[in-house]
């Protein structure tokens, strides 16, 4: 299984408080400096920025409604906010929302988007929730051509989008390009193992996570992966020993749901 990292922005405009003087006027009646100051004292509502920052934090919690509508207060007031088009689009891809989402994104864009690396990744990442993986593979490359250099995330998720289309080539060609940007992050070598895997060679890819384990013993996603090679091949013992530690490692991880149905066909099979 491949993780699609979503960025979202959390701050992009900067605000500035701006002092204005006032020269007194002595002529100014008791009851105008009374309404004036009313005025000023009057509560006021959130700006966009506090509202967007809102968003944010219910984005991190999941809670994707309250997203959406706290990011659509945002360009109520400032249509231009491009960010906050953006991570409603964010939102509406987890909640499933595909149509609006696409929508979203495309609003960002018009909003002055266009020129943001961070906007065309996850504009690929939510192509490929939707199974557009050609489309993803568009967004993702232009997402590096508009950020002018090669990106180890980006390459991962376009390494992803040619598994899921049996590109295993260029899916293999793409993952090795990201090892060259950063030998030493792990993730690569998840996707080397999905990928072997997918070209039929399930013994290689365990090999290849024992190994990877080896060196990173708590990386859960090898684990799942490990233990989701191991179910294929009937090795339920071990595959669920895997997906426990996959539990211990992870209790509030992607794939925890996954996990529960993997452990209940184990056991299924066991009482049959």
């Amino acid at each position: 299984m491949i993780s699609l990292p979503f960025r979202r922005l959390t701050v992009v405009v900067l605000l500035v408080m701006l002092t204005v003087a006032t020269a007194a006027c002595s002529s100014t009646s008791d009851q105008e400096k009374d309404d004036d100051t009313a005025a000023l004292t009057k509560p006021q509502g959130p700006t966009a920025q506090e509202l967007f920052l809102q968003g944010n934090q219910a984005l991190d919690a999941r809670q994707w409604e309250e997203a959406v509508a706290l990011y659509e207060e945002v360009t109520d007031l400032d249509p231009q906010r491009w960010d906050a088009h953006m991570n409603r689009g964010i939102a509406l891809t987890a909640a499933r929302e595909h149509g609006e989402a696409t929508e979203a994104f495309a609003m960002a864009i018009e909003a002055g988007g266009q020129d943001e690396q961070i906007l065309y990744f996850n504009l690929g990442n939510h192509y490929q929730e939707r199974g557009m993986y050609e489309a993803a593979v568009g967004a993702y490359r232009t997402s590096m051509a508009v950020g002018g250099g090669l990106d180890y995330d980006t390459l991962l998720n376009i390494g992803a989008a040619f598994i899921f289309l049996h590109a295993y080539d260029q899916a293999r060609q793409t993952i090795e390009r990201a090892l060259e940007l950063d030998p030493d992050d792990p993730r690569a070598y998840i996707s080397l193992g999905v990928l072997t895997h997918s070209e039929g060679h399930p013994t290689e890819a365990l090999d290849l996570y024992d190994r990877l384990l080896a060196d990173h013993p708590r990386l859960a996603e090898a684990h799942y992966n490990r233990g989701f090679v191991l179910l294929r091949l009937r090795r339920d013992d071990e595959a669920r020993q895997a997906f426990e530690t996959y539990l211990e490692i992870a209790p509030q991880g992607p794939y925890v749901r996954k996990v529960e149905n993997h452990i209940a066909t184990i056991d299924r099979r066991r009482s049959d």
